[in-house]
């Protein structure tokens, strides 16, 4: 009876989890998809490839529960389709390089991979701002793996911590991308930005990289709506909230560097 019972538990779990939405939520304007999912829960790194996965077991989609990432992609392929479909197979080409669905073929890095692999639906316009400055730096892959995911606990079958440690994408580990330094974030400043765009929020901290073996600079996202409003996935707040854009910003920590901008197609 307990076996039947918690088979039941999951089950009722798995379809909440995945459920699909109402077909009038697809295609709308991006400030109203931001707004349809206010107060949904924090849970970190929520997605993966499946349940046939060697690695990451958590769905390919979920509408109950975002991390600051997948809150952005939901978004987006919402916005970019009409029915329950076109979201998984538009979500399925976000998250992944060419759409592949892989661990390996994730867009993990901001900053590496997923700005670049993205062009369909966002594009970079920083670098177009006369405040802008540039970032160049290597993203050691191969490290975070090991250390981020515990690769010796959950990769001992099945070949996966070989195809772990060799994989690498194309274009290599080197890392540019241009910001707005946070001296220069002003109204005036947000008042040159589209109305709505996705934040790239920036950070550097030599000591946290030295100890952790890995570079990462971008370290948080979420929507600018109107020029004012930042959306996103609040770990702290353990929710998808709506907040003052300078007001979040001014709550950073001292690493804080400044903004990448992606103006949504």
């Amino acid at each position: 009876m307990k076996k039947i019972f918690l088979f039941f538990i999951a089950a009722i779990f798995s379809v909440s989890c995945t459920a699909g939405v109402d077909e009038n939520k697809f295609g709308t304007p991006i400030k109203e998809e931001t707004e349809s999912f206010l107060g949904v829960p924090y849970v970190l790194s929520p997605l993966g490839e499946g349940s046939n996965s060697d690695v990451d077991k958590d769905p390919l989609w979920r509408f109950d529960a975002f991390d600051c990432m997948t809150y952005v992609e939901t978004v987006i392929a919402m916005h970019n389709s009409k029915n329950q479909k076109e979201f998984e197979e538009t979500m399925n080409n976000i998250r992944y390089m060419n759409g592949k669905i892989s661990f390996g073929w994730r867009n993990h890095f901001t900053e590496l991979d997923w700005i670049r692999n993205n062009s369909k639906y966002v594009k970079d316009i920083t670098s177009s701002f006369k405040e802008a400055k540039l970032k160049e730096f290597q993203i050691n892959r191969s490290a975070w793996v090991w250390k981020h995911l515990k690769v010796p606990e959950i990769c001992t079958k099945g070949g996966v911590k070989c195809k772990l440690e060799s994989y690498d994408a194309p274009y290599g580990n080197n890392v540019r991308i241009s910001y707005i330094p946070k001296g220069k974030i002003t109204k005036e400043f947000l008042n040159q930005l589209p109305d709505n765009v996705v934040i790239n929020i920036a950070r550097w901290n030599e000591e946290k990289n030295k100890k952790q073996g890995f570079d990462i600079f971008i370290y948080h996202m979420g929507f600018l709506i109107d020029n004012k409003d930042f959306y996103h996935a609040s770990s702290t707040q353990k929710k998808v909230v709506k907040v003052d854009f300078f007001e979040y910003i001014a709550n950073q920590p001292k690493d804080f560097v400044g903004i990448n901008i992606l103006e949504i197609k």
